[in-house]
């Protein structure tokens, strides 16, 4: 009974382990999953500035890196070189679609209040303009050789810029213009879908401007000015970017260009949208993010199921260690239980003989007188109770020579019907209600050890007379060659093994629970007779139906 309320209460643990193991997982896991739902959320609402970082990089590099190119002819470009010069941004900028090139001078002389600051004016000496669908005949759009007046229809860039470039002269500071931060290669300006340029002059002509702006010059003065003015399409923009876009199709579903009054009347529960307006000649549009919430879902789990893989890994090595540590402590405690067991039951082996011996003893030096058949009757229990000592020592010697490996195996031609004869008659003599046969077929001898012969078929012919009812011992030995080795099949009738202990029956010190182990045994039968066994290079298997019989079959190389 207190094997089995022990076994419950370590089973109950067991449970209560797994079940907090569990628990303790779905916990994190979930956990984890509510986690990644929201990062990948905070990084849709993100990551759409590096999106319009990627939309605006050509812009930003068209500014940075060409429009200073323009600058660098001082006010001195030309058609050929305004043409040269539009063709290849044209080419490598396919968002801008047109450029237009005012070849023009800030003067002192000419009173035009359209473009006029103060007493001075912005003219234009030639308007060209160059694009894909422009015609050539169309390039020239104006020339002052051709006509002594000012065209007749109004330019809105032209005025914009002029004016606002004459304004920033104006304000400029004079001192120290390599420190000044306001000092720049070129002015610009930007409108929508448009870029609006003018390059700055050079350092004297700038104290020119300045002298000319506070009137202290009489004589009238020109000073040359390049305006431009790039007109831009934010879908070509869009889409000569939309190949970066890749890098975040795992956050946004889709990315729109749209008017900044866009409104998207189809967004259901659980999607997710944010916006970004644009900026520069671009600002009338913004972009538009949005993924459903199925798309989100599939996002969150491609990013949950590698941490879920790491979490279960560790929990898994946790588990491990756990069961390890628990069949360690579960193991350490069987060993101990067996040797516990095992002394109780090696003093109780050693204490009836011991005994009895005493006992035999005390009776031989308190008798005054001892017939023949006393002292013969004493004899022989003395006799068989050392006998039984001797064979208790002798095992645990034998056991302990072959684990250290220091006994040597002593072959001899070995008669095997004479052999097995003799050991059938002395089990007989020593247990009359014991039925034994025994049968030989193949080579009649063998050369192996005796004495450790003797000791296999000793063990096992003891195993099946005590685990035997009693009326029913029964023992059947065949003896047969096969393939090199001579196999020897030891057949009972007994109480027979369980399936679930076939595999602990021959480890030292374990014990059957059962009634016929309740008397004494020290578990080193089996043990002892696998180890010698294994000793000779043979082989032990065995074969048990319970309350069936056993079958012990022992191979040895012949």
């Amino acid at each position: 009974m207190p094997h089995r309320v022990d076994y419950k209460k370590w089973s109950w643990l067991s449970f209560v382990f797994v079940g907090i193991i569990l628990l303790s997982l779905v916990g994190v896991l979930v956990f984890t999953y509510h986690l990644s739902r929201q990062l990948v959320e905070g990084e849709f609402n993100l990551k759409k500035v590096e999106v319009q970082e990627r939309v605006l990089s050509r812009y930003n590099e068209f500014i940075k890196y060409s429009l200073p190119g323009a600058s660098r002819h001082h006010g001195l470009m030309d058609y050929e070189s305004a043409r040269s010069y539009s063709d290849t941004v044209l080419k490598k900028y396919k968002f801008i679609s047109k450029v237009v090139f005012y070849d023009s001078q800030v003067v002192n002389f000419v009173k035009n209040r359209q473009f006029m600051l103060v007493n001075l004016s912005v003219i234009p000496k030639a308007i060209y303009q160059f694009g894909e669908g422009v015609h050539k005949d169309s390039i020239v759009l104006f020339k002052s050789s051709s006509s002594r007046m000012w065209p007749s229809y109004g330019n809105e860039d032209f005025n914009n810029i002029s004016l606002d470039f004459l304004n920033f002269m104006a304000g400029a500071d004079t001192t120290g213009l390599e420190n000044s931060i306001e000092w720049k290669d070129f002015f610009l300006k930007t409108s929508s879908n448009k870029i609006l340029f003018a390059n700055l002059p050079k350092n004297r002509e700038f104290k020119l401007f300045k002298h000319m702006i506070n009137k202290s010059v009489n004589r009238p003065i020109a000073i040359d000015l390049d305006v431009m003015s790039f007109e831009v399409d934010p879908n070509k923009l869009y889409l000569e970017a939309k190949s970066l876009n890749s890098t975040f199709t795992q956050l946004y579903e889709q990315v729109l260009l749209v008017p900044l009054g866009y409104q998207d009347t189809n967004v259901k529960e659980g999607d997710l949208i944010t916006e970004l307006p644009l900026t520069g000649p671009f600002s009338d549009y913004k972009l538009f993010f949005q993924s459903s919430g199925d798309y989100v879902s599939k996002e969150v789990v491609r990013r949950f199921i590698p941490v879920a893989g790491l979490i279960l890994a560790l929990f898994l090595i946790s588990w491990l260690v756990g069961v390890l540590i628990f069949r360690n402590f579960r193991k350490d405690r069987r060993l101990f239980k067996l040797q516990y067991d095992f002394i109780n039951n090696l003093t109780h082996e050693f204490k009836t003989p011991v005994s009895v011996i005493k006992i035999a003893g005390n009776n031989i030096r308190k008798a005054k007188m001892l017939s023949d058949k006393d002292r013969y009757y004493y004899g022989k229990i003395l006799e068989e109770e050392a006998d039984k000592l001797n064979g208790l020592m002798n095992k645990f010697l034998s056991f302990t020579q072959i684990e250290n490996k220091s006994i040597q195996i002593k072959k001899e031609k070995v008669d095997l019907s004479v052999f097995i004869e003799n050991m059938v008659k002395s089990y007989k003599v020593k247990y009359p209600d014991f039925q034994i046969t025994y049968s030989l077929s193949g080579p009649t001898s063998m050369d192996t050890d005796p004495v450790i012969l003797t000791s296999i078929f000793q063990n096992l012919m003891d195993n099946a007379y005590k685990y035997s009812d009693p009326g029913n011992k029964y023992l059947n030995i065949l003896a047969t060659y096969k393939q090199g080795y001579m196999v020897f099949k030891f057949k009972d009738k007994g109480i027979g093994i369980p399936k679930a202990e076939h595999k602990n029956i021959f480890q030292k010190f374990y014990r059957l629970q059962n009634q016929y182990n309740q008397q004494g045994s020290v578990g080193l039968g089996l043990a002892f007779c696998k180890e010698l066994i294994t000793f000779m290079n043979g082989k032990i298997e065995i074969y048990s139906e319970e309350n069936k019989g056993s079958e012990f079959v022992v191979c040895l190389p012949a």
